[in-house]
């Protein structure tokens, strides 16, 4: 789904094989600027950030401290999936995309839930971010919503 409308500015939160696989497919979409990649494993977070021409971030809240992202991917191991979520939301990152499943708690996803009920945005969940027609929906429903 090429298109003329500027690229989604894109950062990754945890960059192991799920979020390196995101990563990978962000840097490769014309859709999609990947700007920006957290983990706070050094050889990690670097190596996927030199492979994908991104800037590395050891701490995710840097990254949406310092980038105005319009999509944040969150693809941190699963017991840790609230508070990159929420932070996302709250640092004024349009769109937030979270790994299933979306919590393992009740208690954080009622939490996850609160946070992208208060923002105008959209939130969804994925188990792979990759070339199909439902990023396509996606990436065009982000658009339309930027």
């Amino acid at each position: 789904m090429p298109s003329s409308s500027k690229p989604l500015k894109t950062g990754v939160i945890g960059v192991g094989l799920l979020g390196g696989g995101h990563a990978r497919f962000a840097a490769t979409n014309p859709d999609v600027d990947l700007v920006a990649v957290a983990d706070p494993r050094s050889s990690v977070g670097r190596k996927v950030a030199k492979d994908t021409e991104s800037t590395w971030y050891s701490d995710y809240r840097e990254m949406l401290g310092k980038q105005q992202l319009d999509v944040a991917i969150v693809a941190t191991p699963d017991p840790l999936h609230r508070e990159p979520f929420v932070a996302g939301f709250r640092s004024g990152v349009r769109h937030v995309i979270t790994e299933k499943p979306m919590a393992t708690t009740r208690a954080d996803a009622g939490r996850m839930r609160d946070a992208a009920e208060k923002a105008p945005r959209i939130s969804t969940f994925s188990s792979r971010f990759a070339s199909n027609p439902w990023t396509d929906a996606c990436i065009t429903s982000f658009r339309r919503a930027c």
